[in-house]
């Protein structure tokens, strides 16, 4: 999964795997600060799981673009009065 290697300016953690949104939580689950070399997609990855934290803080919810509109979508439909 990982090795780890003295450096430096810290410790350099070099780590294998193919799901980078994987690697972007278990980074963020460490609790220490961090600086990614490579590869840049990851810092692409981390931006966003950085707007889903900040959404999910500010009440507003992780839903997609898709998902918002079907709640919406049910939402009046329930507030509709009911034809019959």
């Amino acid at each position: 999964l990982a090795t780890l290697e003295e450096a430096p300016d810290g410790t350099l953690m070099r780590c294998w795997a193919e799901d980078l949104d994987w690697v972007a939580r278990f980074l963020v689950r460490l609790c220490c600060r961090f600086t990614v070399r490579e590869p840049a997609a990851l810092n692409d990855v981390l931006r966003s799981l950085a707007t889903e934290i900040a959404r999910a803080a500010e009440g507003k919810g992780t839903e997609n673009a898709e998902d918002a509109e079907i709640t919406r979508r049910t939402q009046r439909e329930k507030d509709s009065p009911q034809r019959e």
